[in-house]
C-alpha cells in the first residue's frame, strides 16, 4: 500500500519525535492514501510552522503488516459515533494503546461538528 505524508519538510524515516499529543487519533505519524489530502496538509504545516516548503513524502507499507496478529489495529469506516468519541477523547489527551489507527481525519467541515459534540451542544441519537 502506498501512503503519503504532507509536511513542510522531507521525511525520510517516520518518527513520533515531532508528533503532537492532542490530535484526532492521538500521538502518531499521520499518513493518507490520498495524495491530494497530503498536498493540502503541506499548506497547513507551513502555516503552523511559518517556515518550510510543500513536501509530500511517499512510503510503501507491506500489506502483510495490516494482518499481523501482534499489532493492535483500530479501523473506522466513517465518521460515526465511535469515531467521534475516539476523536474527542484523543483531542482531550486521552491516550490509546493501538499500534495503527485507520479512518477519516476531521477536515474543516467536520471540525465544527466535532467541536459542537465535544461541548455538548450536539448529541448523537439513534432513531
Amino acid at each position: 500500500m502506498i501512503v503519503y505524508h504532507g509536511s513542510n519538510v522531507r521525511v525520510r524515516k517516520p518518527s513520533l519525535r515531532m508528533s503532537r499529543k492532542k490530535t484526532d487519533f492521538g500521538r502518531g505519524f499521520y499518513t493518507t492514501t490520498q495524495k491530494e489530502q497530503a498536498e493540502h496538509w503541506t499548506s497547513i504545516k507551513i502555516d503552523r510552522a511559518k517556515t518550510g516548503r510543500r513536501v509530500v513524502s511517499v512510503f510503501e507499507i507491506d500489506d502483510e503488516l495490516l494482518t499481523n496478529p501482534e499489532l493492535k489495529i483500530r479501523e473506522f469506516h466513517g465518521p460515526d459515533e465511535d469515531w467521534l468519541n475516539f476523536v474527542v477523547d484523543s483531542r482531550k489527551g486521552v491516550e490509546h494503546d493501538y499500534d495503527l489507527v485507520f479512518g477519516p481525519v476531521a477536515n474543516d467541515k467536520v471540525f465544527t461538528v466535532v467541536n459542537l459534540y465535544e461541548s455538548g451542544v450536539l448529541v448523537f441519537c439513534n432513531i
